[in-house]
């Protein structure tokens, strides 16, 4: 490889096609051997990785560098074994130190190695927005590097932290100034690491802004903490507010993809899941206003902080356009009143027009075009432009509505089809899913389908299928005239990627649909709206076995960036309390109740799967779930041996009554060795889950899985809620060995996101080299 200077620029260094900072790619967490590794065999340009001493903060702290992130204090990778085979590869290298101990003698390493590519150097020197926490001594980390290894990229952040239940800080001028203070006199380039969820608070754009300003050899990275509530629009407003190739953008990819969709598009066509701040990339999150026509109905959508509001446009006298529905008698507020009380809300707020007539099309969008300058949140323009075979009406000519909406407002919308007529009883069939997908081909804006959710709920493959013809289409559920139940909505929740549902639904349905999703839902789908993972593909659910003491709790949560489950054991005590073990007769004193482990547990956004070994332990356990439920903001699967220790009475039926939105999960035991799992116990299974309305997983052991396919794929075809959970190798790894082929042939023939494996690195390495 030719010598290149370690402080160099990374866009000259990857030999970019344009000076854009935004085309570096980022591994994360990069730490152990085999996370190394992982990143080293994938296509990202940087390495980054955390260092800190080998037991740092113990008694048994060395000197020695290794490769972790607290609240872990070692590694099987030391910093100097990480650097031998990071130098192999080609990729630029970032270095973010945990301790200020940690950096002389990792600095020395470096020293002593031959390094042709650019190195980072990264530590939190500043305290920063919503944190106390004062970081790594500031004249100390930069005095050693100046010392030490001063051929380097300075990465100089604030320590940070994100308050769910209060208002945050962002970066203030104060901070700035400070952080130009330490680096005004340095020669070394220094970008900033900024949080993403930070951005769009207000002065921190400003107050960056002053802070590149300032000198050359800055730049800023934003960086996500999947942890926080982020707004996908304010990276694009980054993006426009700053020099392309100063600012790097370290992004989940899940989260990458949907910023490059949203750059794509002005703000008023932009994906309303884009532009309002969410807890997760999850449109049953956003609230709704609904039939807003009145003046007092408009204003209490605006108290109530409404994210989209919506009303109903027809022409009124004098060729002006009013809201109302054209049965209404009557109007008290003209679109252009609404139009600019929507414009000067205090909050950020998306609007949704229908129109009923093509004649209030043309006015209304003239309106708009008079404002477009003011219009930077999403709209959507709804009408009846298609109608089903088997209705008489006649929609709206969809060439008037949509060529005058484009004509008039070149900033563009999304455009809602809707169907006239749509019923329960015709549904909708494949050939209006045709017609929907054919007339949105011909559309040059975002689309969203419109259709009342107990419509969908009838003739989902059908409407599934239409979603399935375009990344970019989105559904919007709405209650029509028919009252659904939530319960009613759950399984189209789980069964697509909540991205690209929107839930025009009351607030309060919407609430109980979260409730029941969070905990009970299907996998996939929490983690890859959590930005944990990439698509929905359940094999990129990860797990950590027997976390049942706070040493193994903290150990996972390290590990949060590739760990999503946690497992863990229940059993009785003899005072009748939950505790954390597989057999509390022979637990020691210092076992972890419960109640102390959910204390713990409920700190990340990891879900947590727990095996009952005693069927004395559930409902105690149960109790404590309802105590606990607002603490419990991620998946919970309760497993246990079922047919056997647990029946559908000791088990399922206490779990219905009392905390029923749980992942409800089978540990299936073969037959016989040979059997494997037979068809009598499949169909005694699908008996026991006939009337449940939860996603139920059966727990299988991979050796057994390819004798019994036709078996297992006949329970899954019971019902799309049913889910597959394949174990292989634990708790003996050792003497445990299974065909991987048979783990291939699961995997090419049934659906990649009810399909979990847990297996141990060894199997899963095979697994995966199989696979390619």
């Amino acid at each position: 490889m030719d010598e290149f200077p370690t402080d160099g620029s990374l866009l000259d260094y990857f030999k970019f096609d344009r000076q854009d900072a935004m085309q570096v790619t980022w591994s994360h967490g990069a730490n152990s051997k085999a996370q190394l590794a992982e990143a080293l065999a994938s296509d990202v340009h940087m390495l980054e990785a955390d260092i800190l001493l080998r037991g740092q903060g113990t008694p048994a702290q060395s000197d020695i560098p290794v490769m972790a992130h607290p609240p872990q204090t070692d590694s099987d990778n030391t910093f100097e074994e990480w650097l031998d085979a990071a130098l192999e590869s080609s990729k630029g290298l970032k270095l973010d130190f945990k301790s200020i101990g940690a950096v002389a003698p990792s600095l020395r390493v470096l020293r002593s190695s031959r390094v042709n590519r650019p190195v980072w150097l990264n530590a939190d020197i500043l305290p920063g927005p919503n944190t106390a926490n004062p970081g790594v001594d500031s004249r100390d980390f930069l005095d050693t590097v100046n010392r030490a290894f001063p051929e380097c990229t300075l990465s100089l952040g604030w320590t940070t932290g994100f308050y769910y239940d209060r208002e945050n800080e962002g970066y203030t001028r104060r901070m700035v100034e400070e952080m130009h203070s330490y680096c005004k006199e340095l020669s070394q380039p220094v970008t900033f690491p900024i949080r993403n969820s930070l951005l769009g608070l207000p002065g921190t754009m400003e107050n960056l802004k002053w802070l590149l300003s300032q000198s050359e050899r800055y730049t800023i990275t934003v960086w996500t903490s999947v942890f926080d509530v982020h707004r996908i629009y304010d990276l694009v407003r980054c993006r426009n507010a700053f020099s392309h190739k100063r600012v790097y953008y370290d992004l989940p990819k899940q989260q990458e993809d949907d910023f490059l969709q949203a750059m794509q598009r002005h703000g008023s066509k932009v994906n309303p899941l884009s532009f309002f701040p969410l807890e997760r990339r999850d449109a049953l999150l956003l609230m709704w206003s609904h039939e807003t026509n009145s003046r007092e109905k408009l204003i209490e959508a605006l108290q109530r902080k409404s994210n989209i509001i919506e009303a109903d446009v027809v022409l009124g006298d004098q060729n002006q356009p009013i809201m109302a529905k054209p049965t209404d008698t009557d109007y008290d507020v003209t679109f252009e009143e609404w139009l600019s009380a929507i414009m000067a809300a205090d909050h950020d707020v998306g609007m949704k027009l229908t129109f009923h007539t093509t004649e209030a099309v043309i006015p209304t969008m003239t309106i708009l075009r008079q404002n477009m300058s003011k219009i930077d949140f999403p709209v959507i323009i709804n009408a009846d432009v298609l109608a089903p075979s088997y209705d008489s009406g006649q929609p709206l000519d969809p060439d008037i509505v949509f060529k005058a909406t484009y004509e008039l407002f070149p900033n563009g919308v999304t455009t809602s089809i809707q169907f006239k007529g749509i019923t329960v009883e015709g549904g909708m069939t494949r050939e209006m899913a045709r017609n929907a997908h054919a007339l949105a081909q011909r559309l040059s804006s975002p689309v969203t389908f419109t259709i009342p959710a107990a419509v969908a709920m009838t003739s989902w493959l059908n409407v599934k299928w239409l979603l399935e013809q375009s990344d970019t289409y989105t559904l919007t559920l709405t209650e029509g005239q028919i009252n659904i139940d939530p319960i009613d909505l759950f399984t189209i929740r789980n069964d697509f990627d909540w991205g690209r549902i929107l839930y025009d639904i009351t607030t309060e349905k919407a609430t109980q649909l979260v409730r029941m999703t969070e905990t009970g839902g299907s996998l996939v789908n929490f983690f890859q709206a959590s930005y944990k993972i990439y698509g929905r593909d359940a094999l990129s659910v990860t797990w950590a076995h027997g976390v049942n003491d706070r040493e193994a709790i903290e150990d996972a949560m390290g590990a949060y960036r590739e760990i999503t489950m946690l497992e863990a054991d229940v059993d009785i005590r003899s005072d009748n309390v939950p505790v954390m073990s597989n057999d509390a007769s022979v637990a020691g004193s210092d076992v972890m109740t419960l109640e102390e482990w959910l204390d713990i547990a409920k700190l990340r956004k990891q879900g947590i799967m727990l095996e009952f070994h005693s069927v004395n332990s559930v409902v105690p356990a149960l109790e404590i779930f309802q105590r606990r439920h607002g603490d419990l903001r991620s998946p919970v699967m309760l497993k246990a041996k079922i047919p056997g220790l647990f029946s559908k009475e000791t088990f399922i039926d206490p779990i219905v009554d009392m905390f029923p939105h749980v992942s409800i999960v089978f540990a299936m035991r073969p037959a016989s060795p040979s059997e494997g799992y037979s068809r009598a116990q499949v169909e005694e299974i699908s008996r026991m889950c006939a009337n449940l309305t939860q996603v139920v997983t059966f727990s299988v052991d991979a050796r057994h899985v390819r004798g019994s396919w036709d078996n297992l794929s006949w329970l899954l075809g019971q019902s799309p809620l049913y889910h597959l959970y394949i174990w292989a190798g634990w708790p003996e790894p050792e003497t445990y060995s299974v065909d991987v082929t048979d783990l291939v042939f699961v995997r090419n023939n049934f659906d990649h996101s009810r399909v979990y494996y847990d297996v141990t690195p060894d199997i899963m390495e095979k697994f995966k080299m199989a696979l390619n």
